[in-house]
């Protein structure tokens, strides 16, 4: 899977909210989310991102939706591009160009998936409470995760919706300055989603570039 595709998959990751490893005295909110995560099957996601950058002092605005089955099995949509994966092929569609590039799926050690929530992300970050906050109507704990070793990423804040165990705003922040911020409109747990939809057929009059 390509590196400029893992933001969203942290996104859909941390979501999720997997099993954290809090500084603090947290045991109820680590008891819940692992419960959460243990009886998850599938799930969809929409989201508006919003990314800040410092230097030319501009911001950038999308709205997607990510959807996820165990085994390894992603789509991606946001703007003109599509990505998809059934965890052997990996798709990723420009409606913009026409065009769609093909790739046998290669997991590489430091993705993380959310197949690899429970075992990996404990080891790669840490991660403390930092407050109760109002979202709109709902009520959060605000947790703030640091990365254990070198990252492009200095560190993660994380929006938890206490009522139902599930991150309801996350904001990026890089050691360049920049920041990226999701807002979750909308989540679906567990409706039972067809594994054709994680399968890809090229509209007519699109090029097929197969790099496999």
């Amino acid at each position: 899977m390509q590196k400029t595709n893992l933001t969203y998959y942290l996104l859909l990751i941390v979501i999720l909210a997997p099993n954290f490893t809090f500084a603090d005295d947290s045991e109820k909110i680590l008891s819940q989310l692992q419960k959460k995560y243990d009886g998850l099957k599938d799930a969809t996601i929409s989201f508006a991102q919003k990314m800040q950058f410092t230097v030319s002092k501009k911001e950038q605005s999308f709205v997607g939706k990510l959807t996820f089955k165990k085994g390894n099995k992603y789509k991606i949509e946001v703007g003109e591009q599509t990505i998809i994966t059934n965890g052997k092929t990996v798709w990723t569609y420009s409606k913009s160009n026409k065009q769609v590039l093909v790739n046998d799926y290669q997991e590489e050690e430091d993705m993380l998936t959310p197949d690899k929530i429970m075992t990996a992300l404990p080891k790669q970050f840490t991660s403390e409470t930092i407050g109760k906050e109002k979202l709109g109507s709902l009520n959060t704990t605000v947790i703030k995760l640091f990365p254990k070793e070198k990252s492009s990423m200095q560190f993660m804040q994380a929006w938890v919706d206490e009522s139902a165990w599930l991150m309801r705003k996350i904001q990026i922040h890089y050691l360049n300055g920049n920041t990226t911020t999701y807002s979750i409109d909308e989540i679906k747990l567990n409706t039972g989603i067809s594994d054709s939809l994680f399968m890809f057929n090229a509209p007519k009059g699109v090029e097929v570039i197969d790099m496999r």
